[in-house]
């Protein structure tokens, strides 16, 4: 894992690792919440290995994207929401992993992003 989303979602590298780090200190293992993100962006990737199911919300530039248990779409593992500014980068990125219940929200990781033009200059990072 490279970032904290895929980089369909435009964030930048290397932030899986400052991720990995952040999970150390929630309640989920590291390894198990880490497992439940990957994929949870990835318009190419098979996602987390409870889910079978995807849904995009907003192409070329999602908003939304969830994975379900299955096409019925009752029971939800990962959530990514996207908030976009006018050149459609990321200025919010909430990811929320769910309970095996699949309603009750588990974890829920909340970046921040700003911008300085075209770059990326400061990202506040909540756990919650």
């Amino acid at each position: 894992m490279s970032n904290v989303l895929e980089p369909d979602v435009n964030v930048i590298p290397g932030d899986w690792i400052k991720l990995n780090r952040a999970l150390r200190s929630t309640k989920l293992m590291g390894r198990e919440l880490v497992s439940r993100l990957l994929g949870a962006s990835s318009l190419t990737g098979t996602g987390p290995i409870q889910a079978s199911y995807r849904e995009i919300v907003g192409q070329p530039f999602p908003t939304s994207i969830a994975w379900y248990t299955s096409s019925s779409k009752t029971k939800k593992v990962v959530e990514t929401i996207v908030t976009r500014d006018n050149s459609q980068r990321p200025t919010t990125v909430v990811v929320k992993t769910y309970r095996p219940d699949g309603t009750s929200v588990d974890q829920t990781v909340t970046d921040a992003i700003v911008y300085d033009g075209s770059f990326e200059i400061n990202r506040t990072r909540t756990i919650s």
